[in-house]
């Protein structure tokens, strides 16, 4: 140890600045037992309190060490190496600054000594922060929202130094206080400076000279402008992370179309928004835009593979290129625009700066990024400063189905509009929809907040796990990625050709192969593909970009829709005069859509959308079986040029916009066989996706769906009441139920969970134990419909099923078991938030059982090979590494709900720490095949475990170099039990 020990404490000074009163003491000694916990102590005695020089320096750098591995659980960072690097930055940083600009939090000077003077306590400047998160060690590991917690410790530090040198109780007190209420809190917010707001999450404005500079680009982000009445911004800064929860952080699209087309930036091209970024997110966000505005390159068309093998022998053919070349925007030379034009990219220099400037406007915007921090600079002067680092954090979203919609019940052939408008429009969802057929739904672009949606309403996933994609603008395809790293692997259905333009844009964005998130379904162009029992035909539409329409037949009823396009006949006459289009694609073009019962039909600004004089050009007969959409009005009358040049004023009939909504479906009439066949199909889906029965054979299910009858329950009426014999199962069809456990004295109590259409309960009745009694109260919160079945019946059927019904019994006893603590503790870490009811289960069922562990206990030994993923039931745990001479160094404090092994998991590797119990633990573990089951259902887990992979690859990596680097370790646990 030599010179890293500490000088030996006094008798005199056991504790802080010890008083006779006893409640101070105890104080004292409460935030010398949370130091102790980390292993680690500071000396606040007066040797050091009114000291000066290096020594003073060491102890408060001591202390915001203790203080930071309090708040974050980082125990690598509590070494002598560290305390002296914060101490020298501390030093130096106030020899650069004077005596009397050290500091500049505003603390006053202790009222019992002019020697303890301001510059000893840690500044609270960004320029310090700064220099504390480039010390190696620190920045070894990827904290969440670093810079705020360095923020919050550096407060947190200075007011314990300040209370105890003030021999002030209150003060002493509220830092406890913090430090208790405090812990693990971090990463909730970024750490924030100046003159910046919130706009939306994770993306922040600066409202300079020039206009307000953007960080972070969500979907749809020039909508929240118009919304808030803002003007769109044209400057925007891309965050280190441009993909984060599920979320393109990186859609330049609309901000450029709103910049080059509404504002005229083709004209002046001081209007083309700037984009700063590193040369690497600038290329990639380029790859996004070039699909969405240019389309695939000659080589990835692929229509030569995708047109019906009968559709190409009678002539059909898409010359997709050269229909793009068409309705692409040419510059002033005739030439199609490149990229540059649209935009200007402004990479950060060598040393991390960008110049913001406009010719009309005297002075610069200066924008600064330290390692993800950004400071912004008007003409010289520091203005504010933002921390853009994203790293995994918990993200809780509660959603109760609302009354309103959860007695919906779906029809047999329909349609549910989730938006009709367009990407400019601030008051209403862009257009997309639910095709319903035989009570399950296909998606047809959703916007991108129809997953929140849905579950708002109480439909489940999985009875809408297929998408229609039709093209790759941003507002048809953001949705798409939402949806798919929301939850259960879903089918996408497209051609080959946007389907690739697609994974292009968004590995660009995410740095994935979206490919392995879900499985794709190749459609052919001509042809007729069946999904879920309707016939769909699918044509590529007129448009800048290859987009799909369709026609969807079920029951002797048609539903077409048009996607994007430009349909104009007196356009196509011409295109065929020119030889860019067949005789047999023009005839197509004009009429595909128009022999359907229903017609969906897009409008926007020609020359890539359909004009609402075009389409009230139709024959009545027409319009009245059409819905506009990609609209945000209908005007009573428009203006129309005539063919001699003449405009004339002519009255809009019979073109509506469909109202949006569950309660507004649109329901296609298909007979009594059909709505027969759709209502046990839906009842039958329902049946086979609860989990307890997802391994039994067709006999038995089909013996279920026999026996199990159809009962209703009003609103408030108590469908089961907990301590009653379990004597039926129930199945929810529609309607919202809440699940409630009872206080002591018998009264409602807590909320427990809520049931909405597909959930199920009462699954105590189908355990092979007799008379086992309800753990719960189910209340009827509206009406409710429900499949039932009693415990006979059930049991009389499955017993046939071989080993079914032992194997269901475990499942129930398994889920029961576990259920709770999956509910309330794990659903609160970054992987596993957010889980709805069926993950729940499946995980519940999927962990092995409880393991007592003893304190001392080596739970995973560095370098060994085995591959399960654990998780803390209770207790707490340390993670331990090894350097080049054998040395163990704590690294981190796991406690109860966390997991742990999760990177040998995923990459075979062998485990790169020890994992050691801090006292009695309970864990439970997850074995390899398990979880590997689990990650290839649920793509939301799948997503998170990369990001998580991913993190702990980047400082496992900085980790082993900083053990090279670091000299020796202290040991302070002896001498700090010496002090308690």
């Amino acid at each position: 140890e030599g010179e890293d020990r500490l000088p030996p404490a006094k008798s005199d000074h056991l504790v802080m600045n010890p008083m006779t009163n006893q409640k101070y003491d105890r104080l004292e000694r409460d935030v010398l037992l949370l130091f102790q916990d980390v292993g680690w102590i500071s000396r606040f005695d007066d040797d050091v309190l009114y000291s000066s020089g290096e020594f003073v320096y060491q102890e408060v750098s001591r202390t915001f060490l203790g203080v930071l591995s309090l708040e974050s659980n980082i125990r690598f960072i509590l070494t002598e190496e560290v305390c002296r690097s914060v101490a020298e930055v501390h030093r130096d940083f106030v020899r650069r600054r004077g005596d009397n600009q050290g500091h500049k939090g505003g603390h006053p000077a202790s009222p019992t000594s002019d020697s303890f003077r301001k510059y000893e306590l840690l500044p609270e400047d960004t320029e310090f922060i700064i220099e504390i998160a480039r010390i190696s060690a620190i920045a070894a590991i990827q904290i969440p929202n670093a810079y705020d917690l360095f923020h919050r410790s550096i407060l947190l530090t200075n007011e314990l130094i300040l209370a105890i040198q003030e021999n002030d109780h209150e003060k002493l007190e509220d830092v406890k206080l913090k430090f208790i209420e405090c812990r693990n809190q971090h990463g909730e917010k970024p750490y924030i400076w100046g003159n910046l707001r919130s706009k939306e999450k994770n993306t922040y404005l600066f409202d300079s000279f020039i206009g307000p500079v953007q960080v972070g680009i969500p979907p749809e982000t020039i909508k929240k402008s118009m919304a808030n009445g803002d003007p769109v911004p044209q400057v925007y800064v891309l965050p280190p992370k441009m993909f984060a929860d599920a979320m393109n952080y990186g859609e330049i699209e609309f901000p450029i179309y709103f910049n080059f087309f509404i504002k005229k930036a083709f004209v002046n091209p001081e209007n083309r928004i700037m984009i700063v970024g590193d040369l690497d997110q600038l290329n990639r966000v380029r790859t996004t835009f070039k699909e969405s505005i240019h389309g695939p390159d000659p080589d990835n068309i692929f229509t030569h593979e995708e047109i019906d093998p009968q559709a190409a022998a009678n002539g059909y053919n898409v010359d997709l290129e050269k229909e793009m070349l068409e309705l692409a925007h040419k510059n002033s030379a005739g030439q199609v625009a490149p990229i540059e034009d649209y935009a200007n990219f402004i990479p950060w220099d060598s040393s991390g700066r960008a110049v913001i400037k406009r010719s009309n406007l005297e002075g610069e915007l200066v924008i600064i990024n330290n390692c993800g921090l950004l400071q912004f600079y008007e003409n010289g002067k520091y203005c504010a400063a933002l921390d853009t680092n994203f790293y995994p954090t918990v993200n809780k979203i509660p959603v109760e189905p609302n009354d309103l919609n959860c007695t919906f019940e779906p029809p047999s052939f329909g349609i549910t509009f989730l938006g009709t408008s367009h990407g400019f429009d601030p008051h209403a969802n862009t257009t997309g929809f639910i095709l319903w057929i035989n009570g399950n739904g296909i998606m047809v672009d959703p916007p991108t907040s129809t997953t929140r949606y849905l579950k708002e309403n109480g439909i489940k996933e999985n009875f809408i796990n297929r998408i229609i994609l039709t093209h790759c603008h941003s507002d048809h395809d953001s949705g798409l990625l939402v949806k798919i790293l929301d939850g259960e692997r879903i089918e996408v259905y497209t051609t080959k050709t946007i389907n690739e333009s697609y994974k292009r844009k968004m590995s660009a964005i995410t740095g994935l192969d979206l490919q392995d998130f879900y499985d794709f379904k190749p459609v052919p162009i001509g042809g007729i593909v069946n999904i879920l029992g309707a016939d769909f035909e699918f044509d590529y539409s007129y448009h800048s970009i290859p987009t799909v329409r369709f026609k969807a037949t079920y029951g002797g009823k048609t539903i077409s829709y048009s996607a994007d396009t430009l349909y104009d006949p007196e356009v196509y006459t011409n295109l065929k005069q020119k030889g860019i289009i067949s005789r047999e694609r023009e005839n197509s073009l004009r009429m595909f859509l128009f022999d359907a019962d229903l017609i969906i039909h897009e409008s926007g600004v020609p020359p890539i959308h359909t004009s609402i004089a075009i389409l009230n050009d139709l024959p009545t007969i027409t319009k009245k079986k059409m819905l506009v959409v990609h609209c945000q009005h209908i005007s009573e009358k428009i203006e129309k040029t005539l063919s001699n040049g003449t405009k004339v004023t002519v009255p809009v009939h019979h073109l509506r916009i469909p109202a949006a909504g569950l309660e507004n479906t649109v329901t296609l009439a298909v007979g009594g066989i059909q709505e027969g066949y759709s209502k046990a199909a839906c009842r039958l889906k329902m049946i086979s996706s609860i989990f307890f029965f997802r391994q039994i054979s067709p006999i038995s299910l089909y013996g279920l769906f026999d026996a199990m009858v159809e009962v209703e329950a009003k609103e408030g009426e108590v469908i089961i009441h907990e301590g009653a014999t379990s004597n039926f199962f129930f199945i929810l069809i529609c309607g919202k139920a809440h699940v409630y456990e009872s206080e002591s004295d018998g009264t409602r109590g807590a909320l427990v969970n809520v049931l909405r259409r597909g959930d199920f309960f009462g699954e105590n009745a189908l355990r092979s134990s007799q008379n086992v009694p309800r753990c719960a109260s189910v209340v009827a919160m509206t009406r409710c419909k429900l499949l039932k079945i009693g415990t006979r019946n059930f049991k009389s059927i499955i017993e046939k099923d071989g080993l079914q019904e032992i194997r269901i019994d475990f499942d129930i006893s398994r889920v029961t078991t576990n259920r709770s603590f999956i509910t309330k503790v794990l659903s609160n870490t970054y992987l596993f938030q957010n889980l709805d009811r069926d993950h729940v289960n499946t995980i519940a069922s999927m962990l092995e059982e409880e393991v007592v562990v003893p304190k001392g206990r080596m739970i995973i030994r560095e370098g060994d090979t085995d591959v399960s993923l654990y998780i803390l039931k209770e207790g707490s745990v340390r993670l331990e590494r090894k350097d080049d001479r054998g040395f163990s160094w704590e690294i981190m404090h796991l406690e109860k709900g966390t997991m742990f092994g999760e990177m040998s998991l995923i990459t075979g590797s062998p485990r790169t720490c020890s994992v050691v119990a801090n006292e009695e633990c309970r864990i439970l573990e997850l074995k390899h095949r398990s979880f590997e089951k689990l990650l290839k259902h649920y793509q939301n887990l799948k997503f998170r475990l990369v990001v998580l992979v991913e993190q702990r690859l980047k400082e496992n990596q900085n980790i082993a170099q900083e053990l090279k680097l670091t000299r020796t370790a202290l040991n302070t646990r002896p001498l700090l039990n010496n002090m308690i």
